[in-house]
């Protein structure tokens, strides 16, 4: 009896009169949240040499746009931590995420070099905030459904990259134009995270 109440006082308040049906739709929009993100990386890893080329960038030009992506998530990590615990993980989820796809969305559309770099290290920190959220919240949908799901969760992150990676360049290879692709693939993601975070 003591263990049972143990394991229902370690559920999430918003969690505990939740239907089976309620939690299963819980799991799989946290599924579909960690999908988008490994689609819209995947996506965005298609097209570094696009921005190489479009921007015309020498080797340490193009390893500093890398490492703007980097900085960004670091920054987000070690920043936003209290304000996700503060606002909640689907309000961070959707703020993240949509900052995420609208500047994959603006990657090889910006004219200039440092525009370039503002935008990447925003995408950093979008993808980052959605990272720490929506494991945050598989942390919890895993303990209102009492068994363990995060392997597969991080499962359909890895899922969502190979599919983004296949997909953009089975499109570039019919001749869709970058912009194109990373638009749609914004679009899609943008979608997917109204759908999910309710």
């Amino acid at each position: 009896m003591s263990d049972r109440s143990t394991d229902f006082a370690a559920i999430p308040a918003a969690h505990r009169n939740l239907s089976d049906t309620a939690r299963q739709r819980a799991r799989i929009a946290t599924m579909a949240l960690f999908f988008i993100a490994g689609m819209v990386y995947g996506s965005w890893g298609v097209h570094v040499p696009t921005v190489r080329d479009r921007f015309q960038l020498s080797p340490a030009l193009l390893s500093v746009a890398l490492l703007a992506v980097a900085g960004g998530s670091i920054g987000a990590m070690a920043a936003n931590a209290s304000w996700i615990a503060r606002v909640g993980t689907r309000r961070a989820c959707l703020t993240g995420g949509l900052v995420m796809s609208v500047c994959v969305a603006l990657i090889l559309v910006v004219p200039f070099y440092w525009m370039l770099l503002v935008v990447l290290a925003l995408f950093g920190a979008g993808m980052a905030t959605l990272d720490v959220a929506m494991n945050a919240e598989a942390s919890a949908v895993e303990k209102a459904l009492r068994k363990p799901i995060m392997s597969s969760l991080h499962g359909m992150f890895s899922v969502g990259g190979m599919v983004g990676a296949a997909v953009g360049g089975a499109l570039l290879a019919h001749g869709m134009a970058p912009a194109v692709h990373l638009g749609l693939a914004a679009a899609l993601s943008a979608l997917v995270l109204i759908a999910a975070c309710p």
